[in-house]
């Protein structure tokens, strides 16, 4: 996620240049990734995943794999990762961020 973050702030800088525009168009655009994770934390986090677990055991068990599969342990941690901004398929599929900041501060010039 951090990566992600950098690549925005590069992007804000090179729209902005170095004015407090900068940071507040990061601050918006990380309140809102922000919120979009706790709202999920809320609602598909790892709560989620306890809940499932309470209902499928109401007795004890000493091993989670005969609760759940392993195959829907990774689904509901997967997409909970992705929703946080941790795919590990991101850094690969992103874009060299030097190279948008100066596509964004060219097309604003």
């Amino acid at each position: 996620m951090p990566l992600k973050y950098a690549k925005v702030l590069t992007q804000c800088f090179g729209t902005y240049g170095a004015t407090i525009k900068v940071l507040e168009e990061y601050d918006d655009i990380r309140r809102h990734a922000t919120a979009t994770v706790v709202h999920a934390n809320r609602q598909e986090g790892s709560e989620i995943l306890l809940q499932i677990v309470d209902e499928h055991s109401p007795n004890s068990f000493e091993n989670l794999y005969d609760i759940l599969s392993k195959e829907t342990i990774d689904d509901l941690l997967i997409k909970y990762k992705r929703l946080a901004g941790f795919d590990p398929n991101e850094p690969n599929n992103e874009s060299n961020l030097f190279a948008e900041s100066a596509k964004c501060k060219a097309e604003t010039a």
